[in-house]
């Protein structure tokens, strides 16, 4: 392994699964970034532009199948041959009514979840984040920009001292460069990280006062509000100097769960906690004997805000899996009626053949004077 596969994240899991292409002809490399038609990769030498043969795209049809940036390829000359194995790979329930799971990137070691201490501060959208990073095992990270801009950080502070639970927040202004030394042990060699967080936030400003440099386009938010116009419209990996990957995403104006349970547990750990010390294994937390969490909400360690969030994301979650259900089963549905007719089919014919077979027979018979 060369020193700059390292930078890019290449491990010996990542070598394992090259070898075991066994092409000499192929070469790692890790996409950056998802252009129409092609996508821009780093390799051992510099950065090239790849795209995926046309027969991949004819058998391939669907989307979640195609590379998304973070992911590591088998490539020969510009030519796309093969997906090597993901992990970290963050993602998200598509906006709109669809049931359908949106990819963002792979491989993340750390997700910063990124919120400007302005208009844009919601510890309801950083709660939403932490269940989404947790649900994908990536480490979340709080990071409050603006600094410069707030006059009472302690107040915000304190409305996330129960919504961070064990994520580290750090505040942070990357217009000023105020805290950026507190993450600069996040960009350990071969590590990648991804900021995530709505349009305004200071994502692409953030990366630009990482790298020491204006390599990210960003623009000013509008003062009545906070509201940032989309300055990232595509996900975008850039090599740190530290040796490590920094990824910038487009502003998210919906935040759907995915339906898994894991992420809510994770990010409410403390709720989750307190459930299992209920005298019932099925409490349901109205009106039990001997509940812990009516108890917790009672003497006050436990805020009411904070478990309705909980019940919330876990409502959204049984949706999502009963919506998934109704899918399934009027796809089952479909494919019994394909069935029916099919065996229907096959019937007709069969007995279409027969019919013809004794037509013959009596035929045959009637010519050599058999009965």
């Amino acid at each position: 392994m060369t020193r700059n596969l390292l930078n890019l994240g290449w491990n010996e899991s990542l070598q394992q699964a090259f070898d075991s292409l066994g092409e000499a002809s192929l070469k790692p490399a890790r996409i950056a970034r998802e252009n129409r038609g092609e996508y821009v990769a780093f390799d051992e030498f510099g950065e090239l532009r790849i795209r995926l043969p046309g027969s991949y795209l004819a058998h391939k049809t669907r989307h979640q199948w195609y590379p998304i940036t973070g992911d590591w390829v088998a490539v020969e000359g510009e030519v796309i041959r093969e997906i090597l194995p993901r992990r970290g790979v963050f993602e998200r329930e598509a906006a709109g009514n669809q049931s359908k799971v949106q990819k963002i990137a792979a491989h993340i070691d750390y997700a910063f979840l990124v919120a400007g201490l302005d208009h844009d501060f919601n510890p309801k959208r950083i709660e939403r984040y932490l269940s989404l990073a947790s649900s994908s095992s990536i480490s979340p990270v709080i990071v409050l920009n603006k600094a410069d801009l707030c006059l009472n950080v302690e107040e915000q502070l304190a409305q996330l001292d129960s919504v961070a639970e064990t994520a580290p927040i750090h505040l942070v202004s990357a217009l000023t460069q105020e805290g950026l030394d507190a993450l600069s042990s996040y960009f350990q060699r071969g590590t990648t990280i991804a900021l995530l967080g709505s349009s305004g936030a200071g994502k692409s400003t953030l990366i630009n006062a990482l790298i020491g440099k204006d390599q990210l386009n960003a623009n000013a938010v509008r003062k009545s509000d906070s509201r940032g116009r989309h300055t990232t419209t595509w996900r975008e990996m850039v090599l740190m100097p530290q040796g490590s990957m920094i990824l910038d995403t487009p502003g998210m104006r919906e935040i759907q769960l995915l339906g898994d349970d894991e992420g809510v547990k994770k990010a409410f750990s403390d709720i989750d906690e307190l459930a299992k010390q209920c005298r019932f294994r099925n409490c349901s937390h109205t009106s039990e004997p001997d509940c812990s969490i009516i108890e917790a909400l009672e003497n006050g360690t436990l805020e009411s805000e904070r478990f309705h969030s909980y019940l919330k994301q876990k409502a959204e979650n049984r949706r999502k899996r009963n919506r998934k259900g109704i899918v399934d089963t009027d796809m089952a549905n479909v494919l019994k009626k394909r069935k029916r007719k099919l065996l229907k089919s096959i019937s007709v014919s069969k007995r279409k053949a027969e019919k013809q077979r004794r037509k013959l027979s009596r035929s045959v018979d009637g010519d050599f004077g058999y009965k």
